[in-house]
């Protein structure tokens, strides 16, 4: 193995998917104050929508969520050249 699939190597371990979750897990995330505002206006709209209006768009933002998800695995899969199933557990 030459210098550099050695330094791939290093770098692969280093940044690997479980290192990103659990430094993800462990550094608490918080929201810009336009976040928060954002967010609160989000949760105004939602009190006044029905119940069957709520339910759609909770299953439309699950979708979009799980699109999302895909299309970060991807990116990670191509940045980091490793195999799927490394990224999804």
């Amino acid at each position: 193995m030459n210098t550099s699939e050695q330094d791939c190597q290093h770098n692969k371990r280093k940044f690997s998917p479980s290192w990103a979750i659990e430094t993800a897990m462990n550094e608490p995330i918080t929201l810009s104050l336009e976040q928060e505002f954002s967010q609160r206006a989000f949760a105004d709209q939602v009190q006044q929508m029905s119940r069957e209006q709520a339910q759609e768009l909770l299953l439309m933002l699950h979708k979009q969520m799980m699109i999302r998800e895909t299309t970060y695995r991807e990116l990670l899969k191509h940045q980091w050249e490793i195999d799927s199933d490394a990224i999804s557990g």
